[in-house]
């Protein structure tokens, strides 16, 4: 694969026009970093716009970019999420001064599946003149979600950063004229390659994931009851659910230790679920007992009903544990 097809497969995968920017990055990470500096750099520095803010229920890459802001004088606000999990254009609003510089969303969690209103907030911070990030890891290839459709400035994906046309922002790292001065160094061409093929692969499977993954993850639902957020608008592969007098940790290792792979109450990038839950308004005890199940374009029939049943197993017998030792 050459490298303009490899570009043009990631324009592909964001529905993003020729004459928007792509950068080429070493993780989603880097992505959110570069957007979250470069307005410092761009709109801070120069004109005095000092206040951030990115939702409650938002990973880590932003929450921590824009926390060490802090230590430049800068002031960081987190947007309150709901009880459906989703921080509205209302909640941004609310949370926006004549001194905000940025915004910065997750287009959708990653364990609760829970897809936020990004247009609606693009639009608050389009009549105010405020930069719109958006972070689309957890989108790209599971709808159809595009850079257009987001309303985005920039967007930030594991492995790229797409600027739209007429945005203006910094480098980040220097050192070089590569990919238009926006980021030294030279491109590591076989894992663009790989990207690419990635973008492709996600394209291939998308009416997959959306139709029969759906699918698959609403049977599970049925199985082992209905899970958090059912009423909103959410990711087709994700399901998260709480699963009272079971703590969450116990209950991953014991599903570890019978096969199932597929469920995670996050750490890492991820915010813990157990922060997420609380953040939308569910208390003690039960954001202790929350866990998120990820599907995929290979998961079965056959795998669907054997993770319900041993899901249902150990949560019967830690159920049974617990109330013996009471």
């Amino acid at each position: 694969m050459e490298l303009d097809e490899a570009y043009l497969a990631l324009y592909d995968l964001v529905g993003a026009k020729k004459t928007d920017h792509f950068i080429f990055t070493s993780s989603g990470a880097e992505g959110v970093n570069h957007a979250v500096f470069a307005a410092y750099l761009d709109s801070t520095r120069k004109t005095g716009k000092n206040h951030f803010v990115c939702g409650s229920i938002d990973e880590a890459p932003a929450i921590m970019a824009m926390s060490r802001l802090s230590e430049l004088g800068c002031l960081f606000e987190m947007a309150p999420a709901n009880k459906e999990g989703i921080v509205s254009a209302q909640a941004i609003a609310e949370t926006l001064t004549p001194r905000t510089a940025m915004v910065s969303i997750s287009w959708a969690n990653g364990l609760t599946g829970v897809i936020q209103p990004v247009a609606e907030i693009a639009e608050v911070c389009r009549e105010r003149g405020i930069l719109f990030h958006v972070e689309a890891t957890h989108v790209l290839g599971k709808g159809y979600y595009t850079l257009e459709s987001s309303g985005a400035d920039v967007l930030t994906f594991e492995g790229g950063m797409f600027i739209r046309e007429g945005v203006e922002i910094s480098p980040m790292i220097l050192g070089g004229d590569e990919q238009a001065h926006m980021r030294a160094g030279e491109v590591n061409r076989p894992r663009l390659i790989e990207l690419a093929k990635s973008a492709k692969e996600a394209l291939r499977f998308r009416d997959h994931i959306c139709m029969e993954v759906a699918r698959l993850r609403d049977r599970f639902e049925e199985r082992i009851g209905k899970g958090l957020f059912c009423e909103q608008e959410r990711l087709p592969h994700i399901s998260a659910h709480v699963f009272p007098g079971v703590t969450s940790d116990a209950l991953l290792y014991m599903l570890n230790r019978r096969g199932v792979e597929m469920a995670s109450f996050g750490g890492n990038r991820h915010q813990h679920l157990m922060h997420i839950l609380q953040a939308c308004g569910i208390t003690a005890p039960d954001i202790h007992s929350g866990l998120s199940f990820t599907f995929s374009s290979e998961t079965t029939e056959e795998e669907i009903e054997k993770v319900a049943e041993r899901t249902l197993e150990v949560v019967e017998h830690l159920q049974k544990v617990s109330h013996e030792l009471r």
